[in-house]
């Protein structure tokens, strides 16, 4: 299959390699890009653990000044990619949920934690991991530490080769990946293009934002390796 990646650098190159040794000819166009925001003093005194919904945030951080303060914490991760990130930079006490912001919340409640979760956050958020924590009596305390800027067009040859049906299938890792795409492809005013194509995406938020898609599925688990058994089934088609 042409597969076409969207997610951004540097996971969008990681993900194309792998694909390729599957056997698949990929396409890679970032659709947002990783802005670090300033970052003040940390809010730690009681603070009992960190809470992370992406492992940019910590690989952000690890340039922060405080950083080192930060490794004696237990750090809450969404899934085992971003848990992979945690132990790399130097956390001990990795914790690791499923892949969702909803599994990541009944993670940290199942320790029933009596002290601050300190969220590392995107500026742009899907959910609300303090709001759920603060409605179950847990303080949290959110630090923004980074944006993901979204791309204003799509790259001349990209755009060529989805108008011109040149692509199979379309991975889409996030809803506001999808959002992005669907935004670009309206500013074409081109939606008929996808009517040949296949989206694949991990998130379930985001299937009705891609009905324009002549085939929508998504993963049975919110993470790679099960967005790559879809293509892997699909390959034939």
């Amino acid at each position: 299959m042409k597969l076409l990646v969207t997610r951004p650098e540097p996971e969008a190159s990681r993900t194309a390699d792998r694909l390729r040794a599957l056997g698949h000819t990929v396409l890679v166009e970032p659709l947002l890009k990783t802005e670090a925001l300033p970052v003040g003093a940390l809010p730690l005194d009681g603070a009992g653990a960190l809470a992370v919904t992406s492992g940019r945030a910590l690989k952000i951080m690890a340039l922060h000044k405080d950083f080192p303060s930060l490794l004696g914490l237990p750090v809450y991760c969404v899934g085992q990619r971003c848990g992979e990130i945690a132990r790399k930079l130097g956390f001990t006490t990795v914790i690791t949920a499923q892949g969702t912001l909803a599994q990541l919340t009944e993670r940290i409640l199942e320790d029933k934690p009596s002290k601050t979760i300190v969220y590392l956050a995107a500026r742009e958020r899907s959910g609300d991991l303090q709001g759920e924590l603060a409605r179950a009596g847990v303080t949290c305390e959110m630090v923004e530490v980074y944006s993901m800027m979204q791309k204003e067009r799509f790259s001349a040859q990209i755009y060529e080769d989805l108008r011109l049906g040149k692509v199979d299938a379309v991975l889409f890792y996030s809803f506001r990946t999808a959002e992005t795409f669907m935004r670009l492809i309206h500013l074409e005013n081109d939606t008929e293009c996808l009517n040949s194509m296949k989206a694949f995406t991990v998130s379930e938020r985001s299937r009705s934002l891609l009905n324009a898609f002549g085939h929508v599925e998504v993963s049975e688990e919110p993470n790679e390796d099960s967005l790559f058994d879809l293509t892997l089934r699909k390959r034939v088609l």
